[in-house]
């Protein structure tokens, strides 16, 4: 699996070898089909015939990566930030797009490329915990006008977890507080793989609305995790009452999830946001998530620009 600082494979999947492209395209801008190919180390000098490589297979890959760079734009709704240019052998930052959606898409590529257990900290800034409130606004942006989020994971500065299930119950008018009926010490339970909520209420505040539970990852080793979180098996465990229409699964990951598997993995996820689905919804990111994207940025840059 391809992790900066390495370079990965001329046989890694097309999803790997994208991220790649794209981060060595807003290191300086742009990127080429023939920097591309000899990145990946597969082309010497004396492989180049009349300004063509000879090895026409890692030319094939370079090739089906330009054109999935082509196909992300149209998951984006006009917010990815790359195009393909001049025509079809160089790829660039699009300058039609706005710089707040080419910041927080390369803060998702880099949450996803980076070793998020040794490398998630830049200026003093988690990216795991950052990505949780990125999530909760762009879950509530997606469940549209008048819906509220809570941060649930250890993003959160709630106190305990009992603590964190009381003001939630509160704000949500519904569930009736905490309860414990699991037998498992609480040390052992964090979160019980609940990130965020985020619900839609009416002006009446009575129960029965729209509640969504998820869960988020950064990283790449997150499909073990797809059936981890179960909100019935939250709400009986920790709430007193019984929420009137059961909550619904959410999934984040900062990772771009191959097209050919997703019903797969969208069948154990539950409504799945990838990289792409976080950018549909992404303008409604708040300000001060996206400060706290800027300044990860800045140190993150600097972090892949010294790997040259």
């Amino acid at each position: 699996m391809f992790k900066i600082p390495n370079l990965p494979s001329p046989e890694a999947d097309i999803t790997e070898l994208s991220d790649f492209a794209e981060i060595e395209c807003f290191k300086k801008g742009f990127i080429s089909k023939q920097e591309m190919i000899s990145k990946l180390g597969r082309i010497e000098e004396n492989d180049i015939v009349n300004g063509n490589p000879i090895d026409s297979s890692t030319a094939d890959r370079v090739d089906d990566v330009f054109s999935a760079i082509e196909e992300r734009n149209k998951y984006c709704n006009g917010a990815y930030p790359f195009c393909i240019i001049a025509p079809g052998y160089l790829m660039k930052i699009n300058e039609n797009v706005s710089e707040k959606s080419l910041i927080i898409y390369v803060f998702l590529l880099l949450a996803t490329r980076f070793d998020m257990n040794k490398q998630k900290i830049k200026s003093d800034i988690d990216a795991t915990l950052l990505f949780e409130h990125v999530s909760a606004n762009v879950a509530a942006c997606y469940l549209g006008d008048r819906a509220k989020q809570y941060v649930m994971g250890t993003s959160a500065d709630a106190g305990s977890f009992e603590t964190k299930v009381d003001a939630l119950c509160q704000e949500m008018k519904e569930g009736g507080g905490y309860q414990n009926r699991n037998s498992a010490p609480m040390t052992q339970i964090k979160d019980d793989a609940v990130d965020i909520v985020v619900w839609k209420s009416f002006s009446d505040n009575f129960p029965g609305k729209l509640i969504a539970f998820g869960q988020c990852k950064t990283g790449t080793s997150w499909e073990q995790q797809l059936t981890s979180l179960q909100p019935d098996s939250f709400t009986r465990s920790w709430f007193k009452d019984q929420p009137v229409v059961p909550p619904i699964r959410m999934f984040f990951v900062a990772d771009a999830v191959n097209r050919s598997e997703w019903s797969h993995k969208a069948n154990k996820a539950g409504v799945l946001f990838d990289r792409f689905r976080i950018m549909d919804f992404s303008k409604e990111i708040a300000g001060g998530n996206l400060e706290s994207i800027k300044k990860w940025l800045s140190q993150a840059r600097i972090d892949i620009a010294s790997e040259n």
